[in-house]
């Protein structure tokens, strides 16, 4: 099964509605809406992860798309964490734990969106 670049369009369109709904599930584990700026940046996140998702999957088992969506926008959100310590960078003794804080947050509130993404991605491809 080859990849074209349509299909590749039609995954990366379901993107932000994967970071919105990250970010509604954000604000319900932190009890109030988060500002309205983490949508931009949820979506770069989920984009990003997306796109490289998208590049190393081989067409296999939706599943597998999912697992290295939700692997590649985790490592995403990781990485923004660390560039955004290194050019503010506070005395904060504690990164690792607010490193590790992130990390769990997206990983919880983002598998329930990416699992749902992914499913509704194999049912466009699948017609």
């Amino acid at each position: 099964m080859k990849q074209s670049n349509k299909e590749l369009l039609k995954f990366l369109s379901l993107m932000p509605l994967c970071a919105i709904a990250t970010y509604c599930l954000a604000s319900l584990n932190y009890s109030i809406w988060l500002p309205t700026s983490y949508i931009a940046p949820y979506t770069i996140i989920c984009m990003v992860g997306g796109y490289v998702a998208w590049k190393t999957w081989r067409g296999r088992s939706f599943w597998r798309l999912g697992l290295s969506l939700l692997s590649f926008s985790t490592l995403t959100r990781a990485l923004i964490e660390i560039l955004l310590h290194i050019a503010y960078s506070t005395t904060q003794n504690n990164f690792p734990e607010v490193l590790a804080e992130a990390i769990a947050m997206w990983i919880f509130c983002s598998i329930i969106p990416t699992a749902v993404c992914c499913m509704i991605y194999k049912y466009i491809y699948s017609r």
